[in-house]
Formats: structure tokens, C-alpha cells, sequence
């Protein structure tokens, strides 16, 4: 997964530095907003668009999808929306040119003692209280 989100987000900066009005243009700054759970990966995309296109800054905002889609509905420039939910994606698509495209997604795993002992067979298996759940993300 981390690889198709890594590929898909080089892929997606690319063309939104070559979406650029003016061949000077081309390389120059992207802004990118992006859900805070995204941090990590941006970072690190953005370097390395940075090192392989000479002159170009990468701008990266990392926050709720919530409160980034408020910053672009009062006008903040932005040239590259990742929403960690569809719908602040569905907001912000509504108020801009150009169609969503989801890059990635998750689900829900639940990981037991090896044997599964308690016999967790789905969400509502959590619900013992005897459990010792520990939640990661």
C-alpha cells in the first residue's frame, strides 16, 4: 500500500507541476494540502520532487481534512488536495476545477493472539471487557 501511495503522489505532484500555466512555470512552486495522517509520506515526497526537479519548492500544509478544506474554501491557493475522508474530498471538489481521483484507501483490521483464543470473528467481538485492545493510527 505504501508504495502505491508513494507512486500515485509522485505521479499526482508531477502533474501538477506540469499543469503549470507557463513553461517558466514549469518546476516552480506547488502548494500541497494534505491530511495531518499523511505527514510522513508528503515529506517525503516532497524532497524528492524537489531533488528531481531543479528550481521547484514543494509548499506542504498537513492539518485535519477538515480544517484544510475550510482554508481553501476562504481562498488559500493550493494545487494539490489529499483528504483523509470523502466528504471534505466531495467539498472541495465542488468548489474547484478538476475531478477527484482516489489515491488510496484503508480498512479496518483486527489483529488477535496468534490461534485467535477469544475468538474474535468481527468489530462487535471487541466488545468484552475482558479484552486488552490496543488501537494503532
Amino acid at each position: 500500500m505504501r508504495t502505491s501511495l508513494v507512486l500515485l503522489t509522485a505521479l499526482t505532484l508531477s502533474l501538477a507541476g506540469a499543469c503549470a500555466g507557463d513553461d517558466e512555470d514549469a518546476g516552480g512552486d506547488i502548494t500541497v494540502f494534505a491530511a495531518a495522517s499523511l505527514t510522513s509520506a508528503y515529506e517525503e515526497l516532497g524532497a524528492l520532487y524537489e531533488e528531481q526537479h531543479d528550481g521547484a519548492s514543494v509548499e506542504l500544509n498537513f492539518a485535519a481534512s477538515s480544517e484544510l478544506e475550510v482554508q481553501i474554501a476562504e481562498g488559500a491557493g493550493v494545487d494539490v488536495f489529499a483528504s483523509a475522508d470523502q466528504v471534505n474530498m466531495d467539498k472541495v471538489a465542488s468548489e474547484v476545477d478538476g475531478e477527484p481521483s482516489i489515491f488510496a484507501t484503508n480498512r479496518l483490521t483486527i489483529l488477535t493472539e496468534p490461534g485467535n483464543p477469544k475468538g474474535i470473528e468481527d468489530v462487535a467481538g471487541l466488545a468484552d471487557p475482558e479484552l486488552i485492545i490496543v488501537s494503532c493510527g
